[in-house]
């Protein structure tokens, strides 16, 4: 049953891989045509943009990877076309509305009594994050030529937690993997962070 269970998570792994590739190297170059195609038209350009979006997304879903991660690679794709400045022009004011439905989403799993019931443990948790993103992110900038001055702003640029982790635990938490209070914790963890990090 082992091997199986190793067979297993090799043939995801290996799925994610050549999916990856696949986006970046093919992909990507017929993204960027269809884009070059129907940037005549501002309408027409975001219909298509969110029109990708979804069927990568529903792709993604078909061979067994979530929507989440086939939007994350239809947006990368989008990213790297022609088109890229014109299309985050034309879909900057949909940005607040969608941040916050995804925040609000995210602020209905919390639950405040699973945070105060392992708040020293979550404390711990934040401390260590905040240290080794910290410290991590100083010396990369300090070793890349930046300053000392320089390469701490870079550090505290980079303190808070991603919320793309958001995303990857929620699909660990509908799929069993994540324990359900650990959603709420990390949750505020990185807003933790990302009040530290701004003061």
């Amino acid at each position: 049953e082992l091997g199986v269970t190793e067979y297993s998570f090799a043939l995801s792994l290996l799925r994610v891989v050549v999916t990856f590739i696949f986006a970046y190297l093919v992909l990507s170059r017929l993204i960027n045509r269809f884009l070059s195609l129907v940037s005549h038209s501002d309408e027409l350009l975001i219909l298509s943009t969110v029109s990708l979006v979804l069927i990568i997304g529903y792709l993604s879903e078909g061979i067994g990877l979530s929507f989440s991660v086939g939007a994350f690679l239809a947006g990368s794709t989008i990213a790297g076309s022609s088109e890229s400045r014109k299309i985050e022009d034309r879909i900057r004011p949909f940005n607040s509305l969608f941040a916050s439905f995804f925040f609000f989403s995210i602020g209905l799993v919390v639950s405040v009594s699973a945070v105060l019931s392992n708040i020293g443990l979550l404390l711990l948790f934040i401390a260590i994050g905040i240290a080794v993103r910290f410290v991590s992110s100083g010396i990369s900038s300090y070793f890349v030529g930046f300053s000392g001055r320089s390469a701490c702003f870079c550090a505290v640029a980079f303190l808070p937690m991603s919320e793309l982790s958001l995303l990857l635990l929620s699909q660990g938490q509908a799929n069993g993997i994540v324990p359900s209070g650990f959603l709420g914790s990390f949750a505020f963890a990185i807003i933790a962070s990302s009040f530290l990090s701004a003061w």
